[in-house]
This record gives C-alpha cells, structure tokens and sequence, in this order.
C-alpha cells in the first residue's frame, strides 16, 4: 500500500482450509502444554481454589414484572443458566423458559445471546450462537408449551428497515413503556433513530434526526416526550427532551445540561424519573433525576473506588430501581433503590466461599505522570501487610480503546494471585472511557500512542512506589487490551518479565487493510483507514506485528481462537512466530488456540476456569513465586 513494500513470512497461516496451518496450531498448542507440564499441579490447586470461591448451584436476584419473578439460577457441574420463572410468588411452581445446558447438548460451543419476552409474556425470542463466530441464529419459543415455533413463511415477511452502510448496525427495542418502537443504526461515532408507535407496527418508520457524522443519540419515552441522550454540542453528553410529531433537533429542549468532568453515558426511564449512568473523578455512578421538581441527586455508595449501574428494572411505573454495585474488595450486589425516599434495600451479595474477609485486603488509587503530563489513575489490591520494597510479584492489567472502561469490579478468581502475595493493579489508560469524552479521543486515531506511554507510566509509577519491580513485573491484555501488551513489550522490554496478551489484536495494519473482512470497515472509526497515508504511516509505527525488534522480551503467553470473528486466529500465531524469530527472547513464547471457540473464549464456565487457571499458573512460573500452600510452584 501506498508504494511501501512489507514483507510477511508466516501470510500463509491465514489459510484456515490448508490442514497443514491446523496441524501447526495443534503443534503449538502441544509445545505450550509440555512447557506447562510441570506446573498441571499448580493448574489443578489453582482451578479447586477458585470453584471453592464460586458458590456453584446458585440464583439471581429475581425481579417481578408482568406477573412473574423472572431470575437465572445455576446447577453444580452444569456450564450454563438456566432461565426461569414463577407466577406472583416465588414459592409458587418454577417454570423452566431456556436451559443453555439442553441448548448446549451435543455442540462443542456454545453462546445465549439476547433473551427477550414478548409484552405479553407469552413467547421468547433468544439468540444463540453454536460456533463463535457470533452468527447467531434467532429463535421463538412459546412458553405455554416450551416448544420452539416456527413463523409465517419468509415470502410473507414485511421489510420495515435496511441499512445499507455497513460501518452502521441496526437495532431494535420496545421502550420500557411499550408505547413505541425505537430502531437504531449505529457506527462507532455517529447514529440515527426511528419510532414506530408500538399499535401501529406497519406504518412507516419516522426519523428523529437524520444521520451527522460523529452525532450520537439514544432515544426513550417518558409521558408526552422522548428523552434523547446526545453529543450533539455536548462533548461529555446531555439530556433533551423532543415532541413526538416535530422529534428533530430544532425541537430538542434541555433537560439536563453538559456538566464538565461528567460523562452521561446511559439512562434507564421510568414513568417519574431518569436514571443517569454518568462518570466521572474515573468512577462509574448513578444519579436520579426526579423529572416533577427536576431535581438531580447521586446514588450514594460507601466505597472510595467503586462500579455502580443501573440493572434490570423492567417496569416503567415504579419509583425504585435495582442496581448492581462491586469494588475490588466488595463481592458483587444487587440493590433495589427506591428514588423517592432514597431507601435502599439489598437483594443478594454474591457469595464468596474460602473464608473470605475484605478486611484482608487494600484498595490503593494511585496516580502516574504520563510523558505529557497527564495524570493517569491506576485502581490496585494487594493483601493488608504487603511491603512496598519492590519485592512483590504484580500484575498489570490494560485495555484502552473503544471508550470502554476497565472499572474495578469483584473477580474471586483473582484471590488466588492476590493470596500468593500479588499487588494486582488496572491501568485506566486514554482510549478507555474512565475519564471521558476527551480521555477517550486522547488514545484513538493520531493519539494512539498515549495509550501505551500511559501504560508504560503507570508500570514506571508502580516501581517508584516500591509495589514491584521489573523481574517480578508482569502485564495482561485482551483484545485491543492485546495490541496494547505487543506495543510496550516492543517499546520497553526490559521493564516487565511476563506477559498474557488474550486473542490480541497485534497484526493491527494488515487487518485494518483488508476490507473483506467482517468488521474492518466499522473499526474505521476507531483506528483509522489504512488506506489514507497519515494513518497508514502512524499505524506502521505501532502495529505490535510490524515493531518486534532484537531484544529479551518478557516470557509471553498469547492466546487465540480459531472460530474469532474480530481477531482473526491468525493475528497472534503471526506474531508468536515473528516474536520467535526476530527477538532474541531468553524465555518461553507460547502460543494457545482454542480449536473450536470464538472471540469470548471457552463458552462453559468450567472451562472458562480452567482457562485462567492455565493462565495464573503460566504467571506464577514465569515470575517464580513460590505456592505458599505447598512450597513449590
């Protein structure tokens, strides 16, 4: 492209139909598992220790609407929920709606995606996914026989919308006061809305406010409006109200004015109230807007560093909403608020098994000065009594793109690092959404690198402040979180000694080049299209695939997937073999691919365990630390 000749040797791995590059994944994965094979007891202890946390046989916070208490309950020894109701009262009968393990009987993977019922509370509509390569295949059941239905035939089917730019993608949805129906195209910066009136589904579907470039919106109803949350000349977002017959911007009052430092990022209507998702100081939270005397008030909580959003409240006449609020140190919990009196009543702590005590444990909220200046935050956890004279083994968590955040939230899983001695730390890097609007923009398109400087400043700031040093440093990554790990490992080797990059996105340029596959075109919006210069030439300057250099990189484990459709399995078994024959790495490179999963990893949650078992253990090896429990790795 662009008259720059690149050379690449290992091309011919992205021929998934020549058996020879499935014998090669095969053989990788033998290699990784012989390196392994002297810590498959520390693999077993690891696995039993985190099933002994996880309360197995286990039910939701169930919620009541339309007459049901609706909930998902879990079976020891089976992988998958099981969706359930009961009429008026949980002592009555249960009705089994979805069991994901007879779903799963018989196919290697497996996926639910959306479950939804229908007004009437008589049929399920459910998305389910056999391969993982996220091809859904939609699905009806009638729940007063439990049989699976079949519609009219396709012929009779009427066309109400097709987008045809395929950066958008098209939704659908009931607004929670069943009046209308609201269908939504979206890219990655920009989306238009349509209503139908939910009694007239055949008419013609009304635009709100015609497509502009990077203009976001999303649209409820509440009483004689809709409430639309948009950027349109709010960076960080705002609230407007809109009349049904004359919906467009010009019509558009404000409800809610752009607050700076405070990201507005989702709202859950009822028939009184709006529940604001807002971030900001990097903390997700909840504010109430009581829409009678408008008056906006924060869902308080009672830790420092803390996740909260709003949950499944499906009634639309109520004044109390359940939320869902966790910390690194506070077991997931279910919480119904009521917006009025500000009472809050709990529903259910998840439980956490092994004699665990959050008193045992510090949550710290450190700084670090990034090579402009800019103050990035990082969230840690580290048992009470830790030193901090450089001695502990750390891990380094990071991700950075797409505005996602990496929010400190409960993983029980994590205890059995935590418990070795481990500092564990998140680095809330630019291109994430911990801190807004702008701290996402910082770390996309031209700014990319800011978010691997960011990294490399919070990796610097926990070795200052005497958490960990470079020999006892590692760093984990998934994704566009994986991109990120092949970027510092190229720019500052020498600084961490281990490495898990999780289906990483390392073959960034080449991707971003190939306009046949499924999701190049969309990802314009984030990284940039290759095929304009300026972004073909930053993007060279990055690409983990296209930087590997002659240096003693960390020990690395990077992960794949065979059937992944957004990292192709080919991204990581590329830069594995390149890392293998470019750098001149004292320690293992291994690669793992999963033969028969897709971008999420293994679909059963047993299997999901055993993963980060595998990967806890290549952790603990790589970094030396000593199992306290039986004085061995």
């Amino acid at each position: 492209a662009h008259g720059d000749r690149r050379i690449d040797p290992y091309f011919w791995l992205r021929q998934r139909a020549n058996p020879e590059v499935i014998a090669y994944l095969d053989d990788e994965n033998a290699y990784a598992d012989s390196v392994m094979a002297g810590t498959r007891p520390l693999q077993e202890r690891i696995y039993r220790e985190i099933t002994s946390r996880i309360k197995q046989s286990d039910t939701s916070a169930p919620s009541f609407f339309k007459g049901y208490w609706h909930y998902t309950r879990t079976v020891e020894g089976l992988n998958y929920e099981i969706h359930c109701r009961r009429r008026r009262s949980m002592d009555a009968p249960e009705e089994v709606e979805l069991d994901g393990n007879a779903l799963a009987d018989g196919h290697e993977y497996f996926e639910l995606g959306y479950v939804e019922r229908s007004p009437d509370e008589n049929m399920l509509a459910y998305a389910i996914d056999f391969s993982g390569k996220e091809l859904h295949e939609l699905r009806f059941r009638d729940l007063g026989t439990g049989e699976d239905v079949l519609g009219t035939p396709e012929e009779d089917d009427a066309l109400v919308l097709q987008e045809d730019d395929e950066r958008f993608e098209l939704n659908v949805e009931l607004t929670k006061s069943e009046k209308f129906v609201i269908l939504s195209s979206t890219s990655q910066m920009t989306s238009e809305c349509r209503y139908l009136r939910a009694d007239k589904p055949h008419a013609e579907p009304v635009v709100i406010e015609p497509r502009r470039p990077g203009v976001e919106y999303s649209v409820d109803h509440q009483g004689d409006r809709f409430v639309i949350l948009t950027n349109d000349g709010a960076r960080n977002f705002r609230l407007v109200g809109a009349p049904f017959d004359t919906p467009g911007k010009d019509s558009w009052t404000e409800i809610v004015a752009e607050r700076r430092g405070v990201r507005l990022n989702a709202t859950d209507v009822h028939v009184n109230h709006v529940v604001l998702g807002q971030r900001s100081d990097g903390l997700q939270r909840l504010e109430v807007l009581d829409c009678r005397t408008g008056q906006l008030h924060v869902v308080e909580q009672p830790d420092q560093a803390y996740t909260a959003f709003a949950g499944s409240s499906p009634d639309y006449d109520t004044a109390v909403m359940r939320f869902f609020y966790t910390s690194l140190t506070a077991p997931w919990t279910a919480l119904d608020y009521n917006m009025d009196t500000r009472e809050r009543t709990v529903v259910k702590v998840q439980p956490v098994g092994g004699d665990y005590n959050r008193d045992d444990y510090v949550t710290d909220r450190v700084w670090a000065t990034s090579h402009d200046g800019v103050k990035v935050p990082m969230s840690i956890v580290h048992r009470r009594g830790v030193p901090r004279d450089g001695s502990n083994p750390a891990l380094l968590y990071g991700y950075g793109a797409y505005e996602m955040p990496s929010d400190p939230m409960f993983d029980a899983a994590r205890l059995s690092l935590l418990d070795r001695g481990f500092v564990y730390a998140i680095a809330h890097v630019r291109g994430g959404g911990e801190m807004g609007r702008e701290w996402y923009e910082d770390g996309k398109f031209l700014n990319k690198a800011n978010t691997f400087r960011d990294f490399l400043a919070c990796a610097r700031e926990l070795i200052a402040q005497g958490y960990t040093s470079p020999e006892h440093l590692a760093i984990r990554g998934r994704s566009a979180g994986g991109l990120l790990i092949g970027a510092v490992m190229n720019e500052a080797p020498e600084l961490f000694a281990c490495a898990v990059a999780q289906v990483p996105f390392v073959d960034a340029l080449t991707t971003m080049l190939d306009s046949s596959l499924p999701l190049t075109v969309n990802e314009y919006e984030e990284w940039g299209d290759p095929n304009d210069v300026e972004f073909y030439e930053y993007m060279k300057t990055y690409s983990p695939y296209d930087n590997i250099r002659p240096a003693n990189y960390p020990a690395l484990l990077a992960t794949g997937a065979l059937n992944d459709p957004r990292v192709p399995y080919w991204e990581p078994a590329k830069w594995v073999a390149m890392l293998r024959t470019v750098a001149q790495a004292e320690r293992p490179i291994l690669l793992k691919t999963l033969m028969g999963s897709g971008h999420s990893g293994p679909s059963g949650r047993y299997e999901s365990w055993r993963e980060e078992a595998y990967i806890t253990a290549f952790v603990l090896d790589q970094l030396e630390v000593l199992d306290s429990a039986a004085g061995q790795r």
